[in-house]
């Protein structure tokens, strides 16, 4: 070990550290690895316990009341007033596919599982769901019923204007 400038406990510690490529078994009783080479087994050290989690996991009523908080803001006054990325995703009536809203960070950050953020939103007064079979379950503001009869009104207004 003339060439090791370095006490010699430290060499044995550190073998694992070598530069250059691993040394090969012996073939038919020749060379073995490098010159100098100590070869010793690989030392294992059992995993020590793993730290706790940054932030503890949440419970599936929490997850679920996060979510509707979060996607009844998305479908606030307030938010719809600025928020142009979803209004670009929504069809003329307002509803915005659940797939759509599952891929939003904030969503995503809580779930990815479309069943529980259709289950979160059921006792929403803010947001309604329509599921319809053979398309996307979508989002949308739930509106008070007169102002959907008066959009009802001026819609059957409109077909009439243009049949004439």
């Amino acid at each position: 070990m003339a060439n090791f400038q370095g006490h010699w406990s430290f060499y044995r510690r550190h073998v694992h550290r070598q530069w250059g490529p691993t040394p090969t078994s012996p073939h038919y009783g020749g060379f073995s690895g490098y010159p100098g080479w100590v070869h010793s087994s690989p030392q294992f050290m059992p995993p020590g316990p793993s730290p706790p989690p940054s932030t503890p996991p949440l419970g599936t009523e929490s997850v679920l009341l996060r979510l509707r908080t979060q996607i009844e803001y998305y479908f606030s006054e307030d938010n719809l007033a600025r928020d142009v990325h979803l209004k670009m995703r929504m069809d003329e009536e307002g509803w915005v596919s659940v797939h759509t809203i599952a891929g939003f960070p904030r969503v995503k950050q809580l779930t990815s599982d479309v069943g529980l953020i259709l289950r979160s939103l059921r006792p929403s007064s803010t947001v309604e769901v329509m599921v319809t079979p053979g398309w996307s379950p979508s989002v949308r503001e739930r509106k008070r019923e007169r102002e959907r009869e008066r959009e009802r009104e001026r819609e059957r207004e409109r077909e009439r204007v243009l049949r004439r």
